[in-house]
């Protein structure tokens, strides 16, 4: 995933990526504590996991404040991925 900071302050953060099956289980997590992002700063971060079979699942992306004291975004759906 790729994540750029579009503000005019650096960003500090957690990076929350999470994988779920169609049927909302959670089958992968990628957790980045401690991220800091310069304004204007893209960077990219990879989620290697093993789908437990064929199906659909979908990737949420969370930024969440250091010390998980609070959000800055959570995007339910960033993509999908088929797995035939």
């Amino acid at each position: 995933t790729t994540i750029q900071n579009t503000g005019s302050e650096p960003g500090h953060l957690v990076l929350d990526v999470e994988v779920y099956s169609s049927a909302g289980a959670q089958v992968a997590q990628l957790i980045r504590d401690g991220q800091t992002f310069t304004p204007g700063q893209t960077r990219s971060f990879t989620v290697d996991w093993t789908s437990p079979g064929a199906g659909t699942y979908r990737v949420s992306i969370g930024l969440i404040r250091l010390n998980w004291t609070g959000l800055y975004q959570w995007t339910d759906t960033a993509t999908t991925i088929i797995v035939p």
